[in-house]
């Protein structure tokens, strides 16, 4: 059964979902404490939106924004992305397209440049690799050799008496918001070469794309994006204009220039209020980008402003079901405003 709008056609708009780390069985699972969807869910939700919903392009999607498109009256679109240029997207980039459908995937240009992870990455493997507890004394340990103290940046954890989830949250909290982001760069990639990678030699090429994989999801016919250069909070950070140029600016002509494709887009890492700007603040700033999606859980319409997009983030627990509840609720929180 087809989700109908209640009102007029004007209404109607599309649902931008962001998806993120997507997990192999755990007995075949390296890093078995990630937590993420199976490739199998991934195409239980495909089923799903290809039954119930008009799935859009990236090329639709700009088209809604800037040109005569729109979307059929009686049915909402839906337009997927992939946030973290994560290595199994290629997976998942394969499977779309033997679907017919065609995705963002936002790219942070460091895993490409410089061939470094990804902030947030260094952290969830960190974590999935060493347990809480051992992670943060390596944590406090790239702190001290970095010249900061820890009794500034310490976050306090003890197994079995305090909340892991609270905890990760504050470290977090710390290291996105407290932390200037050229620190924060410094002692994540102290942990990832001093521990992550010497432990593990190949763990790059088990966080992110390379620059052939990224290509093949071109050849299948998805478009790219940016998604910062390190994975920075491009308003929480407080970037000055050369932080600016390298993490949000540089990115988009890295990649056309070294791809050789266009590139209109911005995923903003995080996504939440706190971490994106406002559409005027943007195009004060930088002109680069027509589209930029933040997670504000909202229905896109023409009427939407094109540099604040929302989408909605599934977790790793959400089945077919649970995904088609929460966007029926989304679209019937639109359809009552």
């Amino acid at each position: 059964m087809t989700v109908t709008a209640g009102r007029a056609c004007a209404t109607t708009g599309y649902l931008a979902l962001c998806y993120h780390y997507l997990r192999p069985p755990k007995a075949q699972d390296r890093f078995p404490r990630l937590l993420g969807l199976s490739l199998d869910q991934l195409s239980d939700h495909l089923a799903l939106f290809q039954r119930r919903y008009e799935l859009l392009s990236p090329e639709e999607a700009w088209a809604i924004a800037y040109g005569s498109r729109g979307v059929e009256p009686h049915r909402y679109g839906v337009l997927l992305t992939f946030d973290d240029g994560l290595a199994e997207h290629v997976d998942a980039a394969r499977m779309l397209s033997a679907r017919g459908i065609r995705a963002f995937f936002f790219i942070p240009t460091c895993i490409l440049r410089d061939r470094l992870p990804a902030n947030p990455i260094i952290v969830h493997y960190g974590i999935a690799a060493y347990g809480l507890e051992r992670f943060l004394q390596h944590y406090r340990a790239a702190l001290e050799e970095e010249g900061l103290s820890p009794g500034d940046y310490d976050i306090p954890f003890r197994r079995g008496r305090d909340d892991p989830w609270m905890a990760i949250a504050a470290f977090k909290r710390t290291l996105t918001y407290r932390l200037p982001p050229h620190q924060t760069r410094r002692v994540l990639l102290h942990i990832y070469r001093r521990s992550l990678l010497h432990d593990h030699p190949d763990i790059l090429t088990q966080m992110h794309l390379d620059r052939r994989q990224v290509e093949d999801i071109l050849q299948l016919g998805h478009a790219i994006g940016v998604h910062s250069h390190s994975h920075v909070s491009i308003a929480g950070a407080n970037l000055d204009e050369a932080e600016f140029l390298e993490e949000v600016v540089e990115p988009k002509r890295y990649l056309e220039r070294t791809l050789e494709v266009p590139v209109n887009a911005l995923s903003y890492p995080f996504g939440d209020p706190q971490d994106c700007l406002t559409w005027e603040t943007l195009l004060r700033r930088t002109r680069e980008y027509e589209l930029a999606f933040t997670v504000q859980e909202v229905v896109n319409t023409k009427t939407s402003s094109p540099l604040e997009l929302g989408r909605f983030a599934p977790t790793s627990s959400d089945t077919a079901e649970t995904i088609h509840a929460k966007l029926t609720q989304m679209i019937q929180e639109h359809e009552r405003r």
